[in-house]
């Protein structure tokens, strides 16, 4: 088979899964509920172990003031880097090359760090 086929294959599968998903999203929906639901019950051990991981590798309890040179040079302060860049990312923000500039053991520490930069000019924390 050639790649113009599996090309071909590709295009009819993702229509066809775009039109069986807008037919039957309730459907869908009700069945995935159940479906995390009962896997849920059935693993609770398991689920606490993956959000005891999660927790551990995304916050550290280190709070960190970051910098985003791409995005106008906002400053910020997060405890879990990864998720806060990703929200940058939704938010429309290129956080391509973002600096850590301070770690800081406690939360205050870093608000105290960001409303320093933010009196220096640069843009960032809480609109109002």
């Amino acid at each position: 088979m050639g790649t113009n086929h599996k090309e071909y294959m590709r295009t009819y599968m993702k229509e066809y899964r775009k039109k069986y998903k807008e037919k039957n999203t309730e459907k869908v929906k009700e069945w995935s509920n159940k479906a995390n639901k009962k896997w849920r019950e059935n693993n609770k051990e398991k689920l606490k172990e993956i959000v005891t991981n999660w927790r551990e590798n995304h916050h550290n309890n280190i709070w960190k003031v970051y910098i985003l040179p791409n995005a106008d040079y906002y400053v910020g302060y997060t405890k879990a880097i990864k998720p806060r860049m990703y929200r940058h990312k939704q938010d429309g923000r290129d956080y391509s090359d973002y600096m850590i500039l301070h770690e800081c053991s406690t939360k205050q520490e870093a608000m105290e760090y960001e409303k320093i930069y933010h009196k220096l000019g640069f843009p960032g924390g809480k609109k109002k």
